[in-house]
């Protein structure tokens, strides 16, 4: 299957499991059904492939007022494939279409910023958080 935009409703089935897999790993503050009302509402869409999919989400950055396309969600299901650079292309192209400036993602993942700057990533800030007491 190419990189296509699907229907939330339509491939929930198939990824529910996987975007709670994902919710656990990253320690998120949002839960799959979340995710899934924000999709079915229109505020970001779910790209399948035969490797897994992604879930990108249009922003509109605060202060210089440029759209930015959120990598939001990544899950491959063959091990450790890096969808964000197999489908780099694809990603790049919605982006051009939706008329972003940039594309935006995050991660708790340590090891995910070195592969993000081995693919051509660059690094922009830190996000820390301290619980309120």
């Amino acid at each position: 299957m190419k990189f296509t935009e699907v229907p939330i409703e339509e491939c929930w089935d198939d990824i529910r499991e996987c975007v709670e897999k994902v919710q656990k790993t990253i320690n998120a503050n949002w839960s799959s059904d979340d995710v899934f009302d924000y999709c079915y509402e229109g505020h970001a869409a779910v790209f399948v492939c035969d490797d897994g999919f992604i879930i990108l989400e249009p922003k509109l950055e605060p202060f210089t007022h440029k759209k930015q396309l959120l990598l939001w969600i990544a899950y491959g299901k063959k091990g450790r494939i890096n969808l964000t650079e197999k489908y780099a292309d694809d990603i790049m192209a919605i982006a051009k279409s939706i008329g972003a400036d940039s594309v935006i993602g995050c991660s708790s993942r340590a090891g995910w910023s070195k592969k993000a700057i081995d693919v051509g990533w660059h690094y922009c800030y830190s996000v820390y958080e301290k619980e309120v007491t």
